[in-house]
């Protein structure tokens, strides 16, 4: 399984399972010095024989190019290299592709009636989609929570509700965390980051609550 999608800051999943986030290389190479007019990053189908398992998989870059006064030729020669260096150079582009500095940009350009029609066969990182991670967790607490509160709500002690939501929430964002890149610098160090870090206090309100709640008993 493999996406394109936009940055969410996981780490890389060092399979061909994951995310490759192509937003960032898709703006880049839309600032080209030609006349884009698409740029799309996708997985090829053609090319999965050049999986192995690494966490390095095949992307593609389409893009059309108006043909203003382009020749074959030349566009070809401005290409090979303003792409390699939009795909080597940039840090986003080294965090998030894996296009190599030093062997030749493999593409192909090919002549239209009004345009050019440019495929790119480059590399990306597979990473952890940990946003979507998240999400999927905090939908599956509102709908437990939800049930709870729909079914006992009548019974359910005081704090009850919002000691689980801290414990639920706040301890799947510490999980998660562990998939996460380093936000700021001075996390790399660091055992739990900053985000795991104000998760804890959170967790053990929770645990306070939620025995304080159930100390206090069933309302009748």
């Amino acid at each position: 399984m493999l996406k394109i999608l936009l940055e969410i800051g996981g780490k890389d999943t060092g399979s061909d399972v994951g995310i490759v986030y192509a937003r960032d290389a898709e703006e880049i190479l839309s600032t080209l010095q030609v006349p884009i007019l698409s740029i799309e990053a996708y997985k090829p189908e053609d090319r999965a024989s050049e999986l192995q398992g690494n966490g390095i998989v095949p992307v593609n870059f389409d893009l059309e190019i108006a043909k203003g006064n382009f020749t074959k030729e030349n566009l070809t020669t401005i290409l090979s290299q303003n792409i390699k260096y939009a795909l080597t150079e940039f840090p986003s582009s080294q965090e998030f592709l894996a296009e190599s500095p030093t062997s030749p940009l493999q593409f192909e350009v090919k002549e239209e009636a009004n345009r050019y029609v440019v495929k790119v066969k480059t590399f990306g990182r597979a990473k952890h989609p940990t946003q979507i991670y998240e999400a999927g967790t905090y939908f599956l607490i509102f709908i437990l929570l939800l049930s709870l509160w729909i079914k006992y709500k009548s019974q359910l002690p005081d704090g009850l509700l919002l000691g689980l939501f801290l414990i639920l929430v706040f301890g799947s964002r510490f999980l998660w965390e562990y998939f996460k890149e380093a936000q700021v610098s001075f996390e790399e160090g660091m055992q739990w980051n900053m985000g795991q870090l104000l998760s804890v206090p959170l967790v053990l309100l929770g645990i306070f609550l939620v025995f304080k709640a159930l100390k206090s008993g069933i309302k009748k």
